[in-house]
């Protein structure tokens, strides 16, 4: 059985942070694999990159059969460059780390940030695009109690294996003698408390007692989808669809948002107005007329020496 894990940590110390909460937890730490950086041939560090470091992944998991899982935490420290809210090129990244999962038996488990918006459905209220819940087989949302600030509470979000499962708490609190956070599951009557707790409950500040409609949810979703400016129709298709919003729908939500669309070197693209389609016109016309003129394109993903020749630097926590 496999019985280890690779850590992949950009946001905690290993030994002041991890290490004391793995051993708070009666973690067995001989069986994690931390990593934080590379080294290169020249002995320099250099930050992990999942757009570039798969490769190294896949040899650190076959000189050790015994890796089962995979923590990332948070995706966006070894994906900095990454336009995360490029569905294209978020599945560009995802894609080989899932051909990983499978080829080698392992578990994925990505962790990323909400957003700070209060308003959006919990399924496309994880920060960047909604690639990330399309290719996942399972999402959890993470969040405080409404009802008891002190809690945490674990719902599903996306799970397309079995029939939802009821959501699941716990706290972390403080221990007086070594000021470290001691994480323990609810149980008994206030595990049975929470259980029927919903993404959305954790996600919402203030309790209306209205539902959203579909058509609600969707406009919803074009507004923030299209917040920064004329996006690609067909993106934005594909993105509603993961959301499981209705094409039908997509498009009623479309017409009474005054959603505006035009083609652009015969592509589509939509906008919350006429000024977005303007500006997206004047950018494409800005990089095919930069195209002209340098008869090249530029490849924005130059080698920049250290892709080769990689060493893993392991976080000691033995």
């Amino acid at each position: 059985m496999k019985n280890k894990v690779l850590l992949l940590t950009g946001e905690d110390g290993l030994e002041d942070t991890v290490k004391p909460r793995l051993e708070k937890l009666g973690a067995d730490t001989t069986k994690i694999i931390a990593l934080n950086v590379l080294k290169d041939e020249n002995d320099e560090e250099h930050s992990l990159s999942l757009q570039k470091h798969i490769p190294e992944l896949e040899k650190l998991m076959e000189e050790d059969a015994d890796i089962g899982m995979v923590i990332i935490d948070p995706f966006s420290s070894f994906a900095p460059t990454l336009d995360t809210a490029s569905d294209n090129k978020v599945r560009a990244v995802l894609t080989p780390l899932d051909r990983m999962a499978q080829k080698y038996g392992v578990a994925v488990i990505l962790i990323r940030h909400l957003t700070k918006s209060d308003r959006s459905k919990a399924m496309y209220r994880g920060l960047g695009s909604i690639a990330f819940t399309a290719m996942a087989r399972v999402t959890l949302l993470v969040g405080r109690n409404p009802n008891n600030p002190d809690e945490r509470i674990v719902t599903i979000s996306k799970f397309n294996l079995t029939a939802d499962l009821p959501a699941v708490g716990f706290t972390i609190m403080e221990d007086p003698e070594d000021k470290q956070g001691v994480f323990k599951w609810l149980e008994g009557a206030d595990a049975q408390r929470v259980k029927n707790l919903k993404p959305q409950h954790l996600i919402t500040t203030e309790d209306t007692g209205e539902q959203m409609t579909a058509l609600d949810e969707a406009k919803e979703f074009l507004q923030e989808y299209l917040a920064d400016g004329a996006m690609k129709s067909y993106d934005i298709q594909t993105q509603a669809r993961d959301a499981m919003i209705a094409d039908k729908t997509l498009g009623d939500a479309k017409r009474s948002t005054g959603i505006v669309h035009r083609k652009i070197n015969n592509i589509t693209f939509w906008g919350l107005d006429k000024d977005q389609i303007d500006t997206k016109k004047k950018q494409i016309e800005k990089v095919v007329q930069e195209a002209i003129t340098t008869n090249y394109a530029t490849d924005a993903n130059e080698n920049d020496g250290i892709d080769s020749k990689v060493k893993f630097v392991q976080g000691e926590l033995k």
